[in-house]
């Protein structure tokens, strides 16, 4: 059985992957917080919450 904190990074891993593949695609300069938050299946509050955003934007 995997803990908490096992999950947390888990999709903490998936979410950056997601964004990473959305950076691809659009580039830098066509992504925003919407988009990313979009590509992860989730809010911006989350996107936030979940990710240190300085390495996503």
């Amino acid at each position: 059985m995997r803990t908490t904190e096992e999950q947390h990074n888990e999709r903490k891993h998936e979410m950056m992957e997601k964004c990473f593949e959305c950076y691809a695609e659009n580039g830098l300069t066509g992504t925003g917080i919407k988009a990313l938050a979009a590509a992860c299946g989730c809010t911006t509050g989350n996107l936030m919450l979940e990710q240190n955003t300085n390495l996503l934007l």
